[in-house]
């Protein structure tokens, strides 16, 4: 069994021991989902740039914010690696990034250059 916080634990089917009944109770389930809705809207409508990417660096969401700064929507950021957005000069910047979240360490805001869709660049 696996705790996931929120009072909400999962179980693999067929464990032994394990009853088939249901282990989250609705208003939990419909507590997570009003909550997860309501992240999903701030970050929506917000004017900063909001981009997540998994851990080969490919992008996996892009927000409006994202949208009007770099130029490109969701759907073509989406799927493309992360360096669509970083100059050519600054490409090792992402692979220091990516390494150290791979080690687990966290990351300080620090400030850089990218890359718009026009090829003009903005300091974040």
């Amino acid at each position: 069994m696996q705790h996931l916080g929120l009072g909400v634990l999962l179980a693999i089917e067929g464990e032994p021991g394990l009853q088939r009944e249901a282990l989250v109770s609705e208003p939990a389930l419909d507590r997570a989902e009003r909550l997860a809705n309501l992240l999903a809207s701030i970050v929506e409508s917000s004017d900063d740039v909001i981009v997540s990417k998994n851990l080969d660096g490919i992008i996996t969401s892009w927000n409006k914010g994202a949208e009007r700064i770099f130029g490109y929507s969701a759907a073509e950021a989406i799927g493309q690696p992360i360096t669509l957005v970083i100059p050519e000069d600054r490409q090792s910047e992402e692979r220091e990034i990516l390494t150290r979240i791979r080690r687990g360490e966290r990351l300080d805001h620090f400030e850089t250059v990218r890359r718009r869709r026009d090829g003009s660049s903005i300091v974040v």
